[in-house]
Parts: structure tokens; sequence; C-alpha cells
């Protein structure tokens, strides 16, 4: 979603507040039994030792953008028919300096002329050139607002959806060209938030957050290169809860499921996550009433140093293993947790399942982070050519408040550097974190409006190569037209061999 452009309105907030008056435990009893592992769900996993062999080193930090104006909140495409084939977007603001302090949906007036579209980067040669343009300022896709997501299937089609600037509609476009080229497919009208786009075997997925805070999941067949057929929707039974900041994954035999973050009054945490799924997709069964998954100290506006104007969510993701390997099948879900509650002591987990959610593995902390400070907005991807699983997020624990590489303004946990770790068997165990970005980035309302990073990151990984997206301020690649720590620009790098 997006929390300054998006933020719900006090009337929606006291809605969802209403439809949550019952005490958080007897939802989660209302709800119905739990999964094997959710008993396990309120705290953190036991904290890792980094192994004694130094993580593989990502490639120099990349500034794809390097325009005046601010770049935040991030997606990542691989094509799979062609990993050379990369697309990574960012919602693109010219100006922040006049915005105002939390305009919500829809945005008029002054407000719309702040964020103006999408930057769009390209790359057919696994990043040796980029070509970067902004789309989404009118025409034929339309005046683009923010929360972009991308996905390529397995014809090379790449499917973009992202939310209109004038009433929160969602779009889907279309290109059969790797991203060189985008021209509209579809428009739901919804008034909705945090659009996702996902693709499976033979079909393309979507889900978002509709204006009431139901979860609205749309599918269409895709039999080729440019041959989608018409999107069909459906909703989650939802009796108890309005919810937000979903995600959406398809197993390789056309199942479907949404996550979803309960969104309510309860800003702090704790909070709970849910999980519905479509056992046949685009077959005749319907979305399965709402299952919880986790309850996470993380709430839906919980607002850390490091993210101090727009807030944090939990950020749950989840991602099939599609491939013919040894985990095929296999579903993995991550999200952010908080220990004590709100001590800005952030974590990033991991479960899997392999009967698509039924059960779940006990958690696994991602972060191997010796300190008491944040780790957040984390992403999560699966290669699709070997079955590696990759994550990246946020991080501050380098900033003690000390001066030095991670410290911009002598305070501790303020400011956040990217992290990233990758699994080779399955989710069971983590390699060493791995530091990509070379300096740390600080946000502030003067500069950054009240985006600060955004509400998510961007991570691709396909052909053995993780590729996160991010937004930066440090200007460690030099060019950014703003300066350091002033606006930011759409960072990547490439972290080779996994």
């Amino acid at each position: 979603m997006s929390r300054t452009q998006h933020r719900p309105s006090v009337t929606a907030r006291r809605v969802a507040a209403a439809l949550v008056a019952v005490p958080l435990v007897l939802l989660v009893l209302l709800a119905g039994p739990p999964s094997r592992a959710t008993a396990s769900t309120a705290a953190t996993a036991t904290p890792r030792t980094p192994a004694a062999v130094a993580p593989p080193a990502a490639a120099a930090d990349v500034d794809l953008t390097r325009i005046a104006g601010n770049e935040a909140e991030n997606a990542v495409a691989v094509n799979p028919a062609d990993p050379r084939n990369v697309v990574m977007m960012s919602t693109y603001s010219p100006t922040v300096a006049a915005a105002p302090a939390k305009p919500h949906r829809p945005v008029t007036g002054p407000a719309a002329a702040i964020i103006r579209g999408l930057t769009l980067s390209v790359t057919h040669d696994g990043g040796a050139t980029w070509r970067t343009r902004v789309i989404g300022t009118g025409g034929a896709l339309g005046q683009a607002c923010c929360d972009e997501s991308i996905a390529f299937d397995g014809y090379g089609n790449l499917f973009m959806t992202y939310l209109f600037l004038s009433n929160g509609n969602v779009p889907v476009a279309l290109s059969t060209d790797g991203g060189d080229t985008i021209s509209p497919l579809t428009t739901t009208t919804a008034s909705a938030d945090q659009p996702t786009i996902t693709t499976g075997p033979g079909s393309v997925w979507l889900t978002w957050t509709a204006g009431n805070g139901g979860i609205t999941l749309a599918g269409a067949k895709v039999t080729g290169r440019g041959h989608v057929g018409a999107f069909t929707q459906e909703s989650v039974p939802r009796p108890y809860n309005a919810g937000d900041y979903g995600d959406v994954a398809v197993s390789p035999t056309g199942a479907v499921i949404v996550t979803y973050q309960q969104n309510t009054s309860v800003t702090d945490g704790p909070n709970i996550v849910f999980t519905s799924i479509d056992p046949d997709g685009l077959g005749p069964h319907p979305l399965q009433a709402e299952k919880p998954f986790v309850i996470t100290g993380v709430g839906s506006f919980d607002f850390i140093p490091a993210q101090p104007n727009r807030s944090i969510d939990a950020e749950t993701a989840m991602a099939y293993d599609q491939t013919a390997g040894a985990h095929r099948g296999r579903l993995y879900a991550m999200w952010t947790a908080e220990s004590p509650n709100e001590s800005d002591n952030t974590d990033v987990l991991l479960r899997w399942s392999d009967d698509n959610g039924l059960h779940w593995s006990g958690n696994v902390r991602l972060d191997d982070d010796q300190t008491r400070r944040s780790q957040f907005l984390p992403k999560l991807a699966v290669d699709q050519s070997t079955g590696h699983v990759g994550a990246c997020w946020y991080d501050a624990r380098n900033d003690g408040g000390n001066g030095g590489v991670a410290d911009t303004d002598g305070v501790a946990n303020d400011d956040a550097m990217v992290y990233c770790t990758v699994s080779r068997d399955g989710g069971r165990t983590f390699g060493p974190n791995i530091r990509v970005s070379a300096k740390a980035s600080h946000t502030t309302r003067q500069f950054n409006e009240d985006f600060d990073y955004g509400d998510y990151e961007g991570l691709g990984f396909g052909g053995g190569v993780l590729r996160p997206a991010w937004s930066d301020n440090s200007n460690s690649a030099g060019g950014n037209p703003d300066g350091t720590l002033r606006q930011l620009d759409l960072y990547t790098a490439a972290i080779h061999g996994q």
C-alpha cells in the first residue's frame, strides 16, 4: 500500500476498529483451530550465530535513475525465458517540498502534482546497460500514483499493475518485449490499496484491498505471449475484520493463496496475519475462509526510527517453488516480527509448508543481526531455475549512532542499509547475511515527504542471480542530482552464484 498517498481515512479506520472490537485472542479462536505451527507465532525464532565464512560479495551498487526527485517503493521482475532481461520500477515524485503531511485516498488538488509517475528501468544484457524512463504520466497508461508490482511469466509476458492517482482504481498493463513497450490490458474499479501481481503455470493473478477492506483476487488464463484471457474476480470470505498489505502466490498445480495483515486501529501490534486459498485457481472452487497464519508484534502502522514518518507493517510475503526439483510445491512465507512489542527490535522470519499451508515448519530467522536494532520491509523471491530462496530487507544493525559509514546523524537505529540471504536447501537453513548497500541511507520529512522508503523494496531471483532493488540516498554510486542524504534514487546490485 501507500501510506502517504493512501493512508486509510479516519472514517475507514473507525469502521475497521469496529469490525475488530472482539479481543485478539477471541478472534483467533473464532477463526478456527490453528495449523500445527501456529502455537509459536507470537515471538521470534532463536537468534542465529553468523557463520565463520564470509558471505559472497555483491556487485557494486548501481544508481538506476539519477533524476531529480524522489524514487521509493520498488518492484523487480526477472524474465524466466531470458534471465538477462530484468525490469525494475519505483514510485517517482519529481518534487516533495510542497507535499501535505498525510493525504489519503484519493489524492486530489495540490497533492495530485506530487506523485507524477513511475520509473521503469530495463536491461537485456544482465545489467551491463540499463534504459530508464518515467511512465504513467498520462496517455495510454494514465496518471499513475504508486503501488507498482510487476511479474514475468514463462512465455516472457511482463505484467504490471499500480494505482491510478485520481481514484485508486487498479490497471493491468502488458509488455511482450521485455519492458521496452507497455500497453494497457484491463482496469478494475476498486478504490484499492497495494495491488500485487504474480504468475503461475498458464495464468496471471492479481490481489488488492478494496475500499471496504475486503481482499479481492482476480485471475486470467494465459496461453502464449500476448494471449491473455479475461480476468475473473472473487473475494475472501471475511467475517471478522478488514485487511491490507497482501501478497499472492501460485502453486505448480494451480492453487492460489493470498495473505494479508489485519488492518485496524491496532497500529502497533500485536496483529494477525491471515491466509486464504483457492484450491484450484481458475477452476470452480472459490477462495476458502480466512485462516490465521501468525501473530506478529508489528502492527499495521508501526513506527520505527528508520521509518519514522510512514511506519512499517509486517510485509508478509509468500512464494511457491514451481521448479521440478526436490522441493517442488513448497510454499514459503516470510514476515517481520517484533519482540518485545514496541522495542523497535524487529526481525525477519520465514516458514515453509509442503501442503499448501495446512501445516507449517518452525520459524527460521533470516537476519543474523546480533544487536536489537531494526530489520524491516523484507522481500522474498524463489529462483524458479534452481529452487533457491532469497530474501532481502532494510537493516539498521550497523547504526550505533557512533559515526562511520553506517551512521549519518549520530543517532542509533535510524539509518538503513540493505542485507540479503539465500537458502539452497528448501528454506531449512540460510547462508550468512550479505551486506549489499555500500553506505547508509537516511530519510527525513524535508526531503522524502512522509514517504520514507515507501511500503516495500523489490527483489528478483533468476538464473542464479539475486537482484534487490532499494531506495538509497547515500550517493555511494555517485550521480544523484539531488545530492547526498536528500531525495532517494532507485539502486540495485547483482549477487551472482546463488
